[in-house]
């Protein structure tokens, strides 16, 4: 908070008060790296209060800024050393793992919207040397609950890396809808021609594994697909090498204006 003890209503002097905060070398690590994502969710609030007459809760912009941080320095720095030291690599309890050496993975994730039938969907793929290959987002119409977003996103993605002729996949997923679906699969479900669909296509990789992840696991997944609902982006798009918004992070680190 400012020396005064309240926020100020001029957003120059909140302004100028975090740049003096981010100076001081009492500053910890962690505050540091939320600091670049904080200006830019408040710049993003401040775009949206001025051109859409929308006002974003501080909270919901801290809790943005704290979550793309995170995602953020888990991609670039995984193996960080203020990690838990006890953690095994090898399993996903404590966030992403890489896959083993020959196999890519792609983590996908889904969201619906509770005000209407429009869900958005995303994936990023990435191999065994924790480079970021691939990423999409997508949008679908007449999404009629959370369980039919999911199986969407599935076929979506199965369809993708056939397409791009990738093999020897790991998919993987943190929605227990989904999984519980597959798992208590019925004839009579009104899925069950989806499932079907969506099981037929997975044979043709010629090694192919499904795995249902903690949350923490699948943040980049699921930050991407909650920007198709919440920010309103149904642009579909495909692009190689990481999302747009950790260019956006470097570039305010480095100093550019772009």
């Amino acid at each position: 908070m400012p020396p005064s003890g309240s926020w100020s209503n001029s957003v120059f002097l909140n302004i100028y008060h975090l740049v003096e905060c981010s100076k001081k070398k009492s500053l910890s690590p962690n505050a540091g790296l939320v600091f670049p994502w904080l200006l830019w969710h408040i710049w993003k609030a401040r775009n949206l209060f001025c051109f859409e007459y929308k006002r974003l809760d501080h909270v919901n912009v801290l809790d943005k800024a704290i979550m793309e941080a995170e995602v953020w320095r888990e991609i670039q720095d995984p193996h960080r050393s203020d990690a838990v030291p006890t953690r095994d690599h090898n399993s996903s309890a404590f966030g992403w793992s890489k896959p083993p050496v020959g196999w890519t993975k792609c983590n996908v994730a889904s969201s619906r919207s509770s005000s209407s039938v429009n869900s958005g969907g995303a994936w990023v793929v990435r191999n065994s040397e924790d480079k970021t290959l691939l990423h999409s987002r997508r949008s679908f119409s007449n999404v009629v609950n959370p369980l039919f977003a999911d199986l969407c996103s599935m076929r979506w993605v199965i369809e993708s890396m056939r397409s791009h002729q990738l093999d020897r996949i790991i998919i993987e997923t943190s929605s227990s809808t989904l999984r519980d679906a597959f798992l208590q699969l019925s004839p009579h479900s009104s899925t069950s021609p989806l499932i079907a669909n969506i099981l037929y296509l997975l044979e043709g990789f010629a090694e192919w594994r499904v795995e249902h992840v903690a949350p923490v696991c699948n943040k980049v997944a699921s930050l991407f697909a909650e920007s198709v609902t919440k920010d309103l982006h149904f642009q579909s798009y495909i692009a190689s090498g990481g999302p747009s918004w950790l260019r956006n992070l470097l570039c305010l680190e480095e100093g550019s204006p772009h």
